[in-house]
């Protein structure tokens, strides 16, 4: 496929997002919460397994500190 993956962080809302596959290539068709922790949500695809990991709260939190420092892409917005 050729795509690299995203990370994305919204400060306003404490919000984050990890892209696995090119998010305007591919439909979501549905969302599941993990049962072992609410922050964490999977987006699966119609044509790929997984489109990306939606987080929340604190867990969104843990994205923008590992972006701070290893230089992960970092968006002000959340798609």
């Amino acid at each position: 496929m050729g795509y690299d993956g995203q990370v994305t962080y919204d400060k306003e809302v404490e919000m984050g997002y990890i892209y696995f596959s090119e998010p305007s290539k591919y439909k979501i068709t549905h969302t599941e919460e993990l049962p072992e922790n609410d922050d964490i949500m999977l987006d699966f695809g119609e044509e790929v397994p997984i489109v990306g990991i939606e987080l929340e709260g604190e867990t969104a939190r843990k994205i923008e500190r590992i972006a701070d420092k290893v230089n992960i892409f970092k968006k002000e917005g959340y798609y």
